[in-house]
């Protein structure tokens, strides 16, 4: 088993918990009422916010700068494609998502 990871200290738990209650709230009326199809998760880290736009439905896209953050989310998470990029680079960002997620790099849901 590999090691804890900085986003698995349990500092981050209260953080991840009430990230995860708001989502729970926003993103199913949204992907019902925008018709919403995929995400792009940036800077995805471990795949924990991925997994919750997977949950509600959305063919997520995990994009992170680090190796080891892609490699650990591949493990964690096998169903949900994850990338190393950079969303400045053309491949990602004419990747044809229909949002980003309202957290990390971006802070809204983007209609493409």
């Amino acid at each position: 088993m590999n090691a804890p990871r900085v986003f698995d200290m349990e500092h981050y738990e209260p953080l991840n918990t009430g990230r995860i209650a708001a989502l729970e709230n926003v993103l199913p009326p949204l992907v019902r009422s925008l018709s919403l199809r995929t995400a792009l998760d940036v800077g995805c880290g471990l795949g924990f916010f991925s997994a919750c736009l997977n949950s509600v439905g959305l063919n997520v896209l995990g994009l992170d700068g680090r190796q080891m953050n892609v490699d650990e989310a591949r493990r964690r998470i096998p169903d949900i494609r994850f990338e190393l990029g950079d969303i400045e680079d053309r491949q990602f960002s004419s990747a044809g998502s229909d949002g980003a997620p309202p957290h990390g790099y971006l802070s809204s849901i983007l209609e493409s």
